[in-house]
């Protein structure tokens, strides 16, 4: 009786099963039994492949209906017309929903959090950092720049003969020093006595910081006809030294090795005794750069202490997940972490006195070393030391017969070679000092800076209030600029389009100090919209601002711009609209001597929309114009493309590419490729099936700053350039709560910032 009313119940809730869903569940069963006799052998029994045939994950973002026409059209590869027509929908359905689409996949792809050590970057910063707070603590006005300069009318400061203290911008001073008198009638010095035999000579004294924008080795270069002694980041040992001039020469170079972000002491001293003229250029060759003066952004009117650079090279990190991860433990890498230990040891020990806040005669060297010791490894640990760590780690080695400085090498060496230091996550902490560290990676790649600390040790960090307070905090300071710059630097493949080199012949002018400013008018777009004005999203690729100088005015014909500072413009002659349309990206994804519809279509769908493209199964030669030289651009990508295994890819890379034809290869604008009427206009079909027209770049430019895609693929991105995790790893909802917070905001990206902060600090 029971099992005959438990059949009724079965056979009434079947009944009731809407039709619809009776026939998609014969659909999937139909393609199940499908994938398993024609794709299983050679795409695995959930997508993963297998090394004898196709060793790919089968995973991508095409809706079912055009999953379903890929498979008609080429599946399987020995015959392809074994699976067509409604056999290919129930298959496509079957492989979308099982392991496919990137909801299927995460399902059977739990991301987790993983425990890993610091990245390259973070382990150079996070020493820098600790060292750092030894020190005091520099404001920076982002309103003042340049360097303090005094001037004196003799060759050494003599306050009775100064003659004007002031800011100057840079030093660019080919012909005459300011406040110089060949004549030596000098005005407004107190001391009138002057030898006039021998002279009273005249000097010039300039004090600041240099800021850096990236890391990497900068050729520091000083042209001057007179005596000069230039300091950076060292006030004691100059980096060059020409106060006894050796020769005639009138240029001098270094080499030096700065962290970005970071501020550094310059120092140049000046002075002339019998010289009729006095002369100084401070210029720079930057990573990636070109020659040229060290610009009035990068000068500060304050310096600062010495900044710790370690040197050490590590392998690379892994990116193999298409972001950064502290994750391969190689020997290479573990000698490397032994090797910074070493070198921060070796550059604190000749420091230590001034570290500690001692001299080496004093009473009590050894309890201030001791002490900095002891401040040293709780910096690096982020926490205060029990009474059994601060034995096992700072007081047991100063028990030996060593010296002072020895005992302090140890106690450093074993602080970053523990994996207290080395793994962030290795340990628990208390809740604030948690907070602390984690709030500092997430803005800086480094260890909290002393007053996270401080803030930390008074257990504040628990109260939202102080947390919010120090997240703003941190991403405004100088580490939390480069970090964000060095975003976008990632995100829109800074490094790729640096290395565009274009036929002389065809775009005479684009030379490497163009493209230097190419990079120097996007870096500041970026910077004033992201720190000047609103930081919304959407203006990327919605406002018309150029950045320019004279020489970028005149080969984009943008009009009468005069010198080598920059300043906004808009771009009259073309629809050119933030990043989309940059000259410096344009330029990047075109070849020497034509565009690449191809290369930007797969950088638009890429890294701005979040498709995910299947890569060729072989390289591909593009057809070049001797194909057919009445053909132009558009047309030979056309018809190349135009076979069904490549429709797969390039109905998604096409429109794209072809809506930004209106640019050449170089970014200006232009009407006509090969004495024809450019054709810009495309359709797109979008992740969701929509179609999208683009009449004009404009419509391209609002499509990415309304597409949700485009939107949840930055937030995306975003969060793992900050967290080197996964954003699902925090919640399978994460990236939809974020998504919807960020369309609440405006689309503000410090908003984003510090919700995503939010999301890291208390999860």
């Amino acid at each position: 009786m029971n099992r005959y009313r438990v059949s009724i119940c079965l056979f009434l809730a079947w009944a009731l099963v809407p039709a619809a869903q009776i026939n998609a569940q014969a659909v999937s069963s139909k393609g199940q039994q499908i994938y398993s006799q024609q794709c299983a052998s050679c795409h695995g029994d959930n997508g993963g492949g297998n090394e004898d045939h196709y060793d790919e994950v089968l995973t991508g973002d095409l809706n079912v209906e055009d999953l379903a026409e890929v498979i008609s059209d080429t599946m399987p590869e020995e015959d392809p017309d074994l699976c067509i027509g409604e056999d290919a929908m129930a298959v496509a359905a079957f492989i979308h929903r099982k392991f496919y689409s990137p909801e299927a996949y995460r399902k059977l792809n739990k991301a987790r959090r993983e425990l890993s050590h610091l990245t390259v970057r973070q382990h150079r910063e996070s020493i820098s950092s600790i060292i750092q707070a030894f020190n005091h603590e520099l404001w920076i006005n982002n309103e003042k720049r340049g360097l303090s300069a005094k001037y004196y009318a003799a060759s050494h400061a003599k306050k009775s003969r100064k003659l004007k203290e002031e800011t100057t911008a840079t030093l660019d001073f080919p012909e005459k020093v300011p406040h110089f008198r060949k004549d030596r009638k000098y005005e407004g010095v107190k001391e009138q006595k002057l030898d006039n035999e021998i002279g009273i000579g005249f000097s010039a004294y300039w004090l600041g910081g240099l800021l850096a924008p990236e890391s990497g080795n900068y050729e520091i270069i000083v042209k001057s006809r007179n005596g000069f002694k230039l300091f950076v980041n060292d006030t004691e040992k100059p980096l060059i030294d020409q106060w006894v001039r050796s020769s005639d020469d009138l240029e001098h170079r270094a080499n030096v090795h700065l962290l970005a972000g970071r501020v550094y002491t310059l120092q140049v001293d000046m002075f002339t005794f019998k010289d009729d003229s006095a002369t100084m250029e401070l210029l720079w060759k930057p990573p990636h750069g070109v020659e040229s003066i060290i610009p009035q952004r990068a000068l500060l009117p304050s310096g600062t202490a010495e900044v710790a650079v370690m040197k050490t090279s590590f392998p690379p990190d892994d990116s193999s997940t298409g972001f950064r991860r502290g994750v391969q433990v190689t020997e290479g890498w573990d000698n490397a972490t032994t090797n910074i230990a070493m070198e921060a040891a070796n550059w604190v020990v000749p420091r230590i006195w001034r570290l500690a806040k001692t001299k080496p005669t004093a009473d009590d060297r050894g309890e201030k070393v001791k002490a900095f010791c002891r401040r040293f490894v709780e910096l690096a640990f982020c926490k205060k030391l029990s009474v059994e760590e601060t034995q096992f780690f700072v007081d047991q080695h100063f028990e030996d017969d060593l010296s002072l400085t020895e005992s302090a090498k140890l106690v450093i060496m074993l602080a970053l070679k523990s994996p207290r230091f080395l793994y962030p996550g290795f340990e628990s902490r208390s809740e604030s000092f948690e907070r602390a560290r984690r709030l500092s990676l997430f803005f800086c790649d480094a260890s909290p800076d002393k007053k996270l600390f401080e803030i930390a040790s008074r257990d504040e960090l628990k109260d939202d209030k102080p947390l919010n307070k120090q997240s703003w905090r941190l991403l405004y300071s100088p580490l939390g600029r480069q970090k964000l710059q060095g975003f976008f630097h990632d995100w829109l493949q800074f490094d790729e389009a640096a290395e565009a080199t274009k036929d002389s012949d065809r775009f005479p002018g684009f030379d490497d100090r163009l493209k230097a400013d190419l990079k120097q008018s996007i870096d500041l777009f970026l910077s004033d919209l992201v720190f000047e004005k609103e930081a919304d999203y959407r203006k990327l690729f919605q406002s018309d601002a150029f950045f320019t100088n004279a020489r970028l005015a005149e080969f984009y014909n943008l009009g009468d711009i005069e010198g080598e500072s920059f300043q906004p413009v808009a771009d009259k002659n073309a629809d050119r609209f933030g990043v989309l349309t940059h000259p410096f990206l344009l330029s990047g994804f075109s070849y020497h001597n034509e565009t690449s519809p191809i290369h930007r279509g797969v950088f638009v769908s890429r890294r701005l929309l979040g498709r995910t493209l299947k890569q060729p199964a072989a390289a591909v030669s593009p057809l070049t114009e001797e194909f057919n030289p009445k053909m132009t651009t558009r047309e030979r990508v056309a018809h190349q493309t135009k076979e069904v295994a490549c429709m797969a890819c390039h109905k998604i890379i096409n429109p794209l590419g072809f809506s930004l034809e209106s640019f050449d290869a170089v970014g200006r604008f232009r009407d006509k490729d090969k004495d024809k009427p450019i054709d810009a206009k495309s359709t797109y079909k979008t992740r969701g099936g929509s179609q999208v027209a683009f009449n004009s770049t404009k419509d391209l430019a609002d499509f990415l700053a309304s597409s949700e895609d485009a939107q949840r693929n930055f937030i995306q991105r975003l969060f793992q350039f900050y967290t080197n995790q996964s954003v699902f790893a925090y919640g399978d909802d994460q990236l939809d709560k974020l998504h919807r917070k960020f369309v609440d905001n405006k689309f503000r990206i410090h908003d984003l910032l510090i919700e995503m902060a939010d999301v890291v600090v208390k999860n």
